[in-house]
């Protein structure tokens, strides 16, 4: 039937069959283009944001462990103990701007569920360290840097001044003079005392009340040798039963008090060290696997998008080739037609 089409018919078939090719492959190009923008911006402001703040709240996590991990170390400097506190104070003001740019993401069922049950975790975990930080701050009140430390230096004070003290005795007893003992600033207790430094207003105010007793049971011992070398020995009992077992009586009682309190300190720090190894630990333990299924979450939705953009693609490409296809054969067949017609007008003149 095409056959018996005019000329011009077949001219404006052709003009059609190339706008209906050209229309189709557009559309189809437009659709392409679009769901491809969609993807993109899927990606770009979704899922890249959200791999993002996932990694930077795992980061400030592992951040606030290592910090709190620190603080539970005895003998450390107050400089690098508060650089510990200002460290935790900044990874919690980055958390929070992470916290909020992923609450204001939009999120898939799944995600959504697994978000709420991380929070509630970040929020126990939290509360734990703050309770851990707590613990630290209330260490450092004690103004004990390094209890254990402190533990044998009082043990070594006590031990000389009762070695002193034996010493006097048999020099009572025998008449024998020892060395050492006169001068309080050159024991080590005397030199510590000099150096020792606290913010602890109590430990502060022991450190200054036992300086005059301590001076004053080195004094004495210095007076009873000048003594018993001058063989007034009776003296020199007197000065022991009057001045240095009430300077000593002080003396050692200031030293349990140092103890005590430096026992308060060893405490205080494996207080701390259980509270981290224990309740923020256990919480970090249900907080982080949530958070890794977020990242997860993330990265698959992220590929799924890519692949369906990929997919769709591919479909639009082998749908363009196909309409491609079926015009150019639908015009090489009407021009074929209209070869044929020129072929007999030709013949016929």
């Amino acid at each position: 039937m095409r056959r018996q089409w005019t000329v011009g018919k077949r001219l404006a078939l052709s003009f059609l069959v190339v706008c209906v090719v050209v229309a189709v492959l557009s559309g189809t190009g437009y659709i392409a283009v679009r769901r491809s923008v969609l993807a993109l911006k899927e990606a770009w402001d979704v899922r890249l944001p959200g791999v993002q703040n996932t990694l930077i709240m795992a980061r400030v996590l592992q951040d606030i462990r290592g910090s709190l991990r620190t603080l539970a170390i005895a003998g450390l400097s107050p400089e690098i103990r508060k650089r510990q506190y200002d460290n935790i104070a900044k990874a919690r003001e980055t958390q929070q701007e992470a916290l909020k740019v992923y609450e204001s993401l939009p999120k898939t069922s799944e995600e959504t569920e697994a978000w709420n049950q991380f929070k509630a975790a970040w929020e126990a975990w939290k509360g734990e360290t703050d309770k851990a930080i707590e613990m630290a701050k209330q260490f450092d009140a004690l103004g004990i840097q390094d209890p254990e430390g402190f533990k044998r230096d009082v043990a070594t004070f006590t031990a000389d001044h009762h070695a002193l003290e034996s010493n006097v005795l048999n020099m009572l007893l025998t008449g024998q003079t020892f060395e050492g003992g006169e001068d309080h600033t050159a024991c080590r207790c005397g030199r510590w005392l000099a150096t020792f430094q606290t913010q602890n207003p109590e430990l502060k105010k022991i450190i200054t009340q036992i300086g005059e007793p301590h001076r004053q049971f080195h004094e004495a011992i210095r007076v009873m040798k000048q003594l018993v070398a001058s063989d007034r020995k009776e003296e020199a009992r007197l000065i022991a039963e009057n001045q240095l077992r009430g300077a000593k009586e002080i003396v050692f009682k200031d030293f349990d008090t140092l103890n005590a309190m430096a026992d308060a300190a060893v405490a205080s720090m494996q207080d701390l060290q259980q509270q981290l190894l224990g309740p923020v630990l256990d919480a970090q333990r249900k907080a982080v696997p949530l958070l890794e299924k977020i990242m997860e979450i993330n990265g698959n939705v992220g590929k799924k998008t890519a692949e369906e953009a990929s997919t769709f693609a591919a479909r639009m490409q082998a749908t363009m080739t196909a309409v491609a296809l079926i015009g150019l054969s639908r015009l090489v067949d009407l021009g074929l037609a209209n070869l044929d017609d020129a072929r007999r007008f030709a013949e016929a003149i």
